[in-house]
């Protein structure tokens, strides 16, 4: 029989019977009508060697698409020829039979698409009844129901099974799902692959692959071995809603596996016996992924990953009835959950294990839970001797920190291995509930905060805090080490400490030993003997309160940092209180000033109390030190750390801001200039001992004699000198006798320059300081006539200057310093000359100044450019009286009114910051003068006028006003110098070209009229003057 097809382009005739007529081919090619180009072609076959014709033409024919349609039922029993083009064999109703396993083979170039039914028979055996697939191209089973006795055998390429196909294979004899190489695709709702028994092998050199997709679904009952043997790699994708893999045992042995359960795809499993139970890489490696909202891996029995690792992620969520990670010897395993309602699941009475008996972890993060739904709820750790397991719940030891995930059970129990919890989350407050047991390893690395909220007393290993913070709000058992961050324990530690770096927050008890090497131990609680060894602190209390150490205390170079208010004895502080003794050894004391005043101190502020014997030797490390002590400041005073009571000899330790060192029992009370005894802390004092009865003097810091002394120093930069110092002879004009001659001034300008060194003891002095000052002055006036008259000339002047001041300040108790200062002013001046030789000059000034303050003490500068601003007003009269011949007698008063001000500052010496101010800084001084003038003058060779003046005079200086004060912290600190002064001087002037030109001067010495030697002044000017 012959079937003709017509197609659109041309005839084409696909007779496969052998009784074909020669007549019959040329009647159907007579009617085409000539030959044009192929691209498609449709072909019957109603037996096996037809089918194989019908490929082989469609493969010779160079069509692009050929259709095959079955006729008829039939079997195959041999090998079909390779398809090298795209090939549709469309069974229709009928059913293409294969009998043992002849393959389909398919070139890279082509395909093969199966429609319809098809089915494989054989007659028992491994071989009998398979759908086998060999070659690189794909076989695609679309919309196929078929039934095949053995096995589906792919050999390479890939086989597609989609359209709703329904396949079914396994008659019991070995393996029913091979992928030997290639690939297999089932895919689409409805489509389903059953494997009746016989274990699925999914495994090759270059990678077997299994893809279900698409709602597609695959039943294996028995197990499922991926790539298992050596050198072998298998993967199965199971992708997409609806998609399922149902299987019963899984195993790998030497090979590769990768397992991705994706985007809501599922794996159901369950117990089984091959290679042990669900066992996954005995020495092969595995990457199991179940990741996205519903994908699903759900094992009812044991589940044990050997070597390889497991990811859930993104809402994925594993559920098995047990999980034992690394449980080989020499295993190497790890899991990752990770992700919002991403969950690992144990539900049956088995354990979940981490590192059984080789290196094993399973991390937790980024709000991933882990649940141990058993009876026991117990997730074991390093189960066996050998066996390493790692619980991170965060992100795993050396990577970044995450957010941490949960963990659902009641106890972790750690074995005889090595076991670790390590906490590497970046939460704000996480809280860990799960009760610990056994001797494990809790590691706090990242940069949150864990808190044991309950009972782990059953823990006895060892608890690592690196960073972050490990709060103990319960009790926590073992020992603890402190690398970096803080060990916060509200509860108990029951155990001993060492802190290498960070912090021991010990605000509740640490029942053992603290060893302090590095770092920091603080807090208000109580913990066991302690050592403090060079580069650790101790610092009691949370800002301010008491740290006890229930038992001894050692210093080995450690600091003990204490936080106070400073004041008086009532002064809020830290302290450190000592039960046992205190074993010989030193510790270093920082005083942190938590913006106290300061005050004067009777006993002193406790910061150290000893309950024993008092052996160990605390050292103040203050904000200055002065003769080899070191203080620390507060305001205006300094406090030194001293051992033992003003009276007592307890042994504590105290801060007091006084000179006078307390006497022992057995010493002279009586002052001396030694110092101190035995027992002080900081070594001898200047002050010698306190007097019966009266309180010792405090002891002030090394600013306060530099800031006392500023006020004065600016006094002294803003006086304002006489008539005769400013512009020389007097403007007189009537002679006071007859050689006297006559001055004629109208108009002038004029300049001059003084200079003094002065040496102040003051009467009285807070700070118990005295100073020198040095004072450079320049000043030019312009004069100008306003009146003249029968009675005299009233002449006036404007005037400026600048200043410069240099002083020294020393107090040998509390400490040296200078000031340097600089000023720049106006003035103005009028001054009536009467013609009978009375006289009134009035004088005004003002000066803008700048300062810096050097303590020479402390090695610091205490402020610098600091703004000042000072005034003067002055009266002077005087009359001339003729004495003899060329002589005049000049008796004056002056009176002098002068106010500064300066901006208040933050004194600065180390840490220390003192704000200072000025309280009171003015002056009223008055002066009586008598001076004895003589004058000569005579006509020079030029013809004109020369005249000379020279006098001495003798003045009488008093103070009416109580001196300067300054408040320095609060404190007032006030300086009076003596009120009254004498002095005496000399000076002249020379005048030629009648008068125009004058050269004038003074010398000076004045001393406080009460100590001679102490307060003294020697000062001179020289000026010049021209006229016209």
């Amino acid at each position: 029989m012959i079937t003709l097809h017509k197609h659109p382009y041309r005839l084409q005739a696909r007779v496969l019977l052998s009784t074909v007529s020669s007549a019959c081919l040329t009647l159907a090619f007579a009617g085409t009508g000539g030959i044009t180009s192929a691209e498609a072609a449709n072909y019957t076959a109603s037996s096996e060697v037809e089918l194989a014709s019908a490929i082989n033409q469609a493969n010779a024919s160079g069509d692009a698409n050929s259709t095959i349609t079955l006729m008829d039922n039939f079997t195959i029993n041999s090998p079909l020829p390779t398809a090298t083009g795209n090939i549709t064999i469309d069974t229709s109703a009928y059913t293409l039979e294969t009998y043992k396993n002849p393959a389909i083979s398919v070139d890279a170039n082509g395909s093969i698409t199966i429609i319809g039914k098809t089915s494989g028979t054989g007659i028992g055996g491994t071989d009998s009844g398979q759908l086998a697939k060999t070659g690189a191209g794909t076989l695609t089973l679309d919309g196929v129901n078929g039934s095949y006795a053995s096995a589906i055998n792919v050999n390479g390429g890939t086989l597609w099974i989609k359209g709703a196909s329904r396949i079914t294979a396994g008659n019991g004899y070995g393996g029913t799902f091979w992928i030997k190489d290639g690939a297999v695709i089932v895919s689409g709702a409805g489509t389903q692959v059953t494997m009746r028994d016989g274990t699925a092998s999914i495994q090759s050199t270059n990678g077997a692959i299994l893809t279900i997709e698409n709602s597609a679904v695959v039943n294996q009952i028995s197990g499922t071995q991926i790539g298992s043997g050596a050198g072998q790699k298998g993967i199965l994708n199971v992708d997409g809603a609806g998609s399922i893999y149902k299987g019963s045992t899984f195993a790998t042995n030497s090979g590769e596996s990768i397992i991705n359960v994706t985007n809501g795809g599922q794996i159901t499993s369950t117990t089984g016996n091959w290679g042990g139970i669900n066992t996954i890489s005995a020495t092969g490696k595995t990457a199991i992924t179940v990741t996205g909202a519903g994908s699903n891996w759900m094992n009812s029995g044991a589940f044990n990953l050997l070597n390889g690792t497991m990811v859930v992620s993104d809402s994925g969520v594993f559920s098995t009835g047990s999980i034992g990670i690394a449980s080989g010897k020499n295993s190497e395993a790890a899991v990752l959950v990770s992700g919002n309602k991403s969950e690992l699941i144990t539900t049956a009475a088995g354990d979940m294990g981490i590192g059984i008996t080789g290196t094993g972890s399973l991390t937790v993060a980024n709000g991933g839970k882990i649940s141990s739904q058993n009876n026991s709820r117990i997730i074991k750790i390093a189960t066996n001797a050998n066996g390493v397991g790692t619980l991170n719940i965060g992100g795993q030891a050396g990577q970044m920190a995450t957010n941490a995930g949960t963990v659902d059970t009641d106890t972790i129990q750690f074995g005889a291995g090595k076991g670790i919890l390590s906490f590497n989350h970046i939460e704000s407050d996480y809280d860990f509930d799960v009760a610990l047991s056994g001797k494990g390893t809790i590691n706090q690395i990242g940069s949150g905060k864990t808190t044991l909220s309950t009972d782990q007393s059953g823990f006895t290993g060892v608890s690592n805090i690196e960073a972050g913070t490990l709060a103990v709000n319960h009790t926590l058992g073992g020992s603890a080490n402190v690398f970096g961050g803080t060990l916060s324990v509200n509860g108990k530690l029951d155990g001993p400490a060492s802190v290498f770096g960070g912090t021991l927050a010990a605000n509740g008890i640490v029942t053992g030993n603290v060893d302090v090497i590095g770092g920091r131990l603080q807090g208000i609680g109580t913990v066991g003997s302690t050592i403090n060894e060079k580069g650790g602190v101790i610092a009691p209390g949370n800002s301010i309160g008491t740290l006890t150490i229930d038992g001894d205390y050692t210093g080995n170079g450690g600091l003990l940092e204490i936080e106070a208010i400073l004041g008086d004895d009532r002064s809020a502080t830290d302290r450190l209180v000592i039960t046992g003794d205190t074993k010989m050894g030193d510790t270093d004391v920082r005083v942190i000033n938590l913006n106290g005043t300061g005050a004067p101190t009777i006993d002193g502020i406790k910061i150290v109390e000893v309950g024993g014997k008092s052996d160990g030797n605390f050292t103040l490390k203050g904000n200055y030190q002065k003769d080899n002590v070191e203080y620390v400041i507060a305001g205006a005073y300094a406090y030194g750390l001293y051992k033992n009571g003003t009276v007592s000899q307890d042994g504590d330790w105290y801060l007091r801001s006084t000179l006078k060192e307390p006497a022992p029992n057995n010493a002279n009370n009586t002052p001396d200039n030694g110092g101190g005894t035995p027992e002080s802390g900081n070594g001898t004092d200047p002050g010698g001992t306190s007097e019966p009865g009266k309180e010792p003097a405090p002891r002030y810091q090394p600013g306060t004699p530099i800031y006392e002394a500023y006020a004065q120093s600016l006094l002294e930069a803003n006086s304002l000198p006489t008539l005769q110092q400013r512009v020389g002879n007097r403007y007189w004009g009537v002679p006071a006798n007859d050689t006297g001659g006559e001055v004629r001034d109208i108009a002038a300008v004029w300049g001059r320059v003084e200079g003094a060194h002065s040496r102040f003891e003051p009467k009285s002095s807070t700070s118990l300081d005295s100073y020198d000052i040095d004072i450079w002055k320049m000043q030019a006036g312009l004069d100008g006539q306003f009146i003249e008259n029968e009675s005299g000339k009233l002449i006036g002047s404007l005037t400026f200057q600048y200043t410069d001041v240099s002083t020294e300040v020393s107090s040998p108790l509390f400490g040296d310093g200078s000031i340097d200062t600089n000023g720049y002013g106006f003035g103005g001046t009028l001054t009536w000359y009467g013609n009978d030789g009375f006289y009134v000059d009035g004088q005004a000034q003002a000066t803008w100044y700048s300062s810096d303050l050097f303590s020479d003490t402390a090695n610091t500068g205490l402020t610098g450019d600091n703004n000042g601003f000072g005034y003067a007003f002055s009266v002077e009269t005087g009359k001339r009286f003729a004495a003899f011949g060329n002589w005049t007698l000049t008796p004056q008063a002056q009176l002098v009114y002068s106010a500064v001000d300066f901006d208040s500052f933050n004194g600065i010496i180390d840490t220390s910051r003192t704000h200072v101010s000025l309280d009171r800084d003015n002056s009223l001084q008055g002066r009586i003068g008598l001076s004895a003038d003589y004058q000569a003058n005579w006509i020079g060779m030029n013809g004109k006028v020369v005249r000379t003046h020279g006098y001495v005079i003798a003045n009488l200086y008093q103070e009416f006003l109580d001196g300067t004060r300054v408040m320095v912290g609060g404190t007032r600190l006030a300086t009076e110098n003596e009120r009254t002064w004498g002095g005496i001087g000399a000076g002249g002037s020379y005048e030629w070209a009648n008068g125009k030109y004058r050269l004038y001067g003074e010398l000076a010495v004045d001393t406080s009229l009460n100590s001679f030697a102490d307060n003294h002044s020697l000062g001179g000017t020289i000026g010049f003057k021209v006229s016209f």
